[in-house]
């Protein structure tokens, strides 16, 4: 089976609490997900077996510049702790977290009255993301070369950093489908 999930924001959430209970999952993607806040990782931790080490499916979380962040976007926690999981983490500068959700929100913002500012490294990056997802989702759902890596799918605008899954023997108690 070949399922990858992704999700946008609240979504992105949704996508690692499906990952954590569904041992079938092979791609996840985060697309500034609020699993880097605070607020709803709370929430999150009410749910039945969230437990960060869990998570044993390749994970591209997509984020953008430091300086673009919305505000409470910075938990960094969960995927300190899912160690058992490769965690990809790719920063896209000039892109704001809704930009992520899609390109009819990119240009909408760019219409919008008073928006003159210059929307091309938003489009640009919006155009990276794209390619990374795409490039991502066919590294682990399609059998490619070993030699592929996550390295590999970085554009000239997006920096990436891979943390290598620490390989652990789970155990049937570990997942429940």
């Amino acid at each position: 089976e070949r399922i990858g999930t992704a999700g946008f924001s609240s979504g992105g959430l949704s996508s690692v609490l499906l990952a954590l209970r569904n041992t079938r999952i092979r791609a996840l993607i985060s697309l500034d997900g609020a699993v880097r806040t605070t607020s709803f990782l709370q929430l999150a931790r009410t749910f039945p077996h969230f437990d960060p080490q869990r998570l044993r499916t390749p994970t591209l979380v997509i984020v953008p510049a430091p300086d673009r962040a919305r505000p409470g976007f910075g938990d960094e926690s969960f995927l300190e702790q899912a160690v058992y999981a490769e965690i990809t983490r790719a920063v896209v500068p000039g892109t704001d977290h809704h930009d992520m959700a899609s390109m009819s929100g990119l240009l909408r913002r760019c219409a919008q009255p008073g928006a003159g500012k210059d929307w091309s490294e938003a489009t640009a990056g919006y155009a990276a993301i794209c390619g990374l997802v795409r490039g991502f989702l066919g590294l682990h759902l399609r059998e490619r070369p070993a030699a592929a890596q996550a390295e590999d799918l970085g554009g000239p605008c997006i920096t990436l950093a891979t943390r290598p899954a620490q390989q652990a023997a789970p155990t049937p108690a570990d997942f429940m489908e």
